[in-house]
This record gives C-alpha cells, sequence and structure tokens, in this order.
C-alpha cells in the first residue's frame, strides 16, 4: 500500500485514469493474495505464530496462551480488509485527498468502540471479543472504501481478480 500513493498521484498528475485504476487494482489484488496468506497462517497456525514473538516462561506463557490464540483467530479474519483498507486510504492519498480517509477512519473506529464493549462484556467473549470488533471494523473500512473507489472509476471487479504483470512489481 505504500507504494500505490505515489503511482496513483503520477498516473493522475498525467490524467490518466485508466492507470491510476490499474495501479489500485494491483494493489488491492497483492493485499488480498497477502491478506490471505497472513489469515491461513494467523487463523490455522496461532500458537506456532505466537510462539515466536511470546516469551517462552512456562507459567505466564500458557496463560497468555489462552486469551492469544482465540484473540488471532478472530484478528485473523481482519487481514485482508485491513490491507485493502491500507491500499483505499494510499489511493486516495494519492489523489491528494486525507478528508475522505479520514472520515472513513471515524467511522471505522465508532463502529470499533461501538462493537467492542458489546462483543467484550456483554456477548462474554472477552480479549476474543476485541479481536471480533476490529475484524467487523475492518470489513466495514474495506467495504466503504471498494465503494467509493468503484463509484471513482478506479476499481472494477476484473482489475481486483487480475494478478499484476511482473513489469508492474519490478
Amino acid at each position: 500500500p505504500t507504494i500505490t500513493a505515489p503511482l496513483v498521484a503520477q498516473a493522475l498528475g498525467k490524467e490518466d485514469w485508466d492507470e491510476g485504476g490499474r495501479r489500485v487494482c494491483e494493489g488491492m489484488f497483492l493485499g488480498n493474495v497477502l491478506g490471505g496468506i497472513f489469515w491461513l497462517l494467523l487463523g490455522v497456525f496461532p500458537r506456532q505464530v505466537l510462539k515466536m514473538v511470546l516469551s517462552s516462561s512456562e507459567g505466564a506463557g500458557n496463560r497468555v496462551m489462552e486469551y492469544a490464540i482465540p484473540y488471532l483467530r478472530w484478528r485473523a479474519w481482519g487481514m485482508i480488509p485491513a490491507l485493502f483498507s491500507a491500499t483505499g486510504f494510499a489511493a486516495y492519498r494519492g489523489m491528494l485527498n486525507t478528508v475522505t480517509p479520514l472520515k472513513v477512519s471515524l467511522v471505522t473506529n465508532l463502529l470499533n468502540g461501538i462493537l467492542d464493549p458489546i462483543f467484550i462484556v456483554w456477548s462474554g467473549l472477552g480479549a476474543a471479543g476485541a479481536a471480533l470488533a476490529t475484524s467487523i471494523s475492518e470489513w466495514t473500512g474495506a467495504l466503504i472504501y471498494l465503494r467509493l473507489l468503484i463509484r471513482r472509476k478506479l476499481v472494477n471487479w476484473k482489475g481486483l481478480i487480475t494478478p499484476p504483470k511482473w513489469e508492474a512489481l519490478v
């Protein structure tokens, strides 16, 4: 996503909206692929991933794992939309529009703030509820960006499923 902003800015500076859209779709395609890989790793192998970052002290490690594994599994569902949103944010930065991403962030953070107590306390999910609330908020942000970018004709369905050409990656 970081590279998307200057690529979109360069294309739109030349008033080449097709190239700008292609760059956005390439970023989103790659975000979906990488997000899918991370989703798979975090969702299927959470214990192994956590062992790489947590202390090996037996007592503390087990207590942390008890909360961290369900948290990571629920949070993994937000990996694809998080990268999708980051690309959407970068696309708007490339258009020199920072107000729209601010509004999207406001909506998703408000939603997360509303869902956190519902899923953490009232549903009794605890830490896993926080991850579920965040993942739902990430999906909301991704869908908002998708709608906005489709309306601006910077994203189309074909572009989202077409892998970027090798030359575009190097």
